[in-house]
């Protein structure tokens, strides 16, 4: 009898719609193949297969045939932590998990930090040899916090030259020589890219308890928002196909005690920094907030293909129209929302978690709008106005889905 809370989950990543099974012992699985993932909740109840009545008239009243076994289709769902980015340039799992989901990824081309060379200005920060380490439409994490300068805050790069980036927000002061910039690795929607499918295993301690599934495609919700949580990323793979596939012969490619992929939480007893003002302006605009949601509202469409499997040849990734939600303290800008609902005014907003390096998450929308008139509500006896930005990409400067994207995920 199999214990139902041991499990461990492993994952592939790539641009092949598999339409197979492999032994859940075979060298695939290993931890040099595939990852072994730091999952804090896995729900498989959407799995299915159903049944298909048969229908043939019987000589008896009571008598009924075995269905016909139906498609196995459904989805399947894992949350992971928020965590920041590795040392090193590389995007560690939960990039990788969120480039199969957004489409695009652009690590730091030489490494993650260095410091400042000189002070220059609040949007103007002065780096030996920029241009080697980052590309417009990342991001900055600058300083420590508290120090009055870049105080541990994400910055969006809107410009590298060969010694300097500039970025938007403006930092709370000047930074100085030697104050620590750490380069962000950034997701962001790439609707043309090469699709990717994540195929998974999930390890029971009993040898028939091994679940796969092939040509998973993700979506995903960030959790966990509110002051005191920890910050999750959730995803929902809809599946290709799936099964159990009983784990025979050598085991020894498990190692089960190889360590997990997927760092800490992006959690300091305070989110970090919450930034809405108008789009792309420098203005550092830090807001007072609570109940903050955010979806990148993806969608995906099955491609049929009768000769694929259980009729599906692969997804297409639908273009998102990102949401967040959030409800501000009544005088942190009203009636300004109301007045930039009504006049359609674009805006640029900034959700940050953590702020340490290897332990900061931020959600970007460079240029959003108002979705419905600012509503006055009550959040904890407090008098709150509720909001709802939607991302767009009708961005004109710079031509990479990088600098254009509707919503960015920097890590850092």
């Amino acid at each position: 009898m199999g214990i139902s809370s041991l499990r461990e989950l492993r994952v592939k990543i790539g641009t092949t719609f598999n339409t197979s099974f492999t032994n859940a012992a075979a060298t695939d699985w290993n931890t040099d193949n595939s990852t072994k993932i730091r999952a804090t909740e896995i729900d498989t109840t959407g799995l299915v297969q159903e049944g298909l009545e048969d229908e043939t008239v019987q000589a008896r009243k009571y008598a009924k045939k075995s269905p016909h076994p139906g498609l196995r289709k459904g989805s399947v769902k894992f949350t992971m932590y928020a965590d920041g980015a590795p040392s090193g340039v590389t995007a560690g799992g939960l990039g990788n998990l969120l480039e199969a989901a957004m489409g695009g990824i652009q690590n730091p081309t030489n490494a993650r930090s260095t410091t400042a060379a000189a002070s220059v200005s609040s949007t103007n920060i002065s780096i030996n040899s920029a241009d080697t380490y980052a590309v417009a439409g990342q991001a900055v994490l600058v300083g420590t916090k508290g120090d009055g300068r870049g105080g541990g805050e994400v910055k969006i790069i809107d410009e590298v030259g060969v010694n300097f980036v500039s970025v938007w927000p403006a930092c709370a002061g000047t930074p100085l020589l030697g104050d620590s910039i750490v380069f962000s690795t950034t997701a962001y929607l790439d609707d043309d890219s090469a699709k990717n499918y994540v195929d998974g295993l999930i390890i029971g301690d009993d040898s028939a308890d091994q679940r796969q599934w092939i040509g998973g495609s993700p979506v995903f919700t960030v959790e966990g928002t509110a002051p005191g949580e920890l910050p999750t990323v959730s995803f929902d793979f809809t599946v290709g196909d799936h099964q159990y596939v009983e784990a025979s012969g050598d085991r020894a490619s498990f190692d089960h005690a190889a360590a997990v992929t997927g760092g800490d939480p992006a959690h300091e007893r305070a989110i970090g920094l919450v930034h809405i003002g108008d789009s792309l302006a420098t203005a550092r605009t830090s807001r007072q907030v609570g109940d903050i949601s955010i979806s990148p509202s993806l969608e995906l469409f099955e491609k049929p293909e009768p000769g694929g499997v259980n009729g599906v040849g692969g997804h297409e990734r639908a273009p998102a129209v990102p949401e967040m939600e959030m409800s501000l303290l009544f005088d942190q800008d009203m009636p300004g929302l109301s007045q930039d609902f009504n006049a359609g005014t674009a805006k640029s907003a900034i959700v940050q978690f953590g702020y340490h390096p290897a332990g900061t998450f931020a959600v970007e929308m460079q240029r959003c709008f108002l979705a419905d008139l600012p509503m006055r509500d009550d959040l904890d006896g407090l008098t709150v106005s509720k909001i709802k930005i939607r991302a767009d990409e009708d961005y004109s400067v710079g031509n990479t889905d990088l600098n254009r994207s509707a919503l960015r995920i920097h890590r850092f």
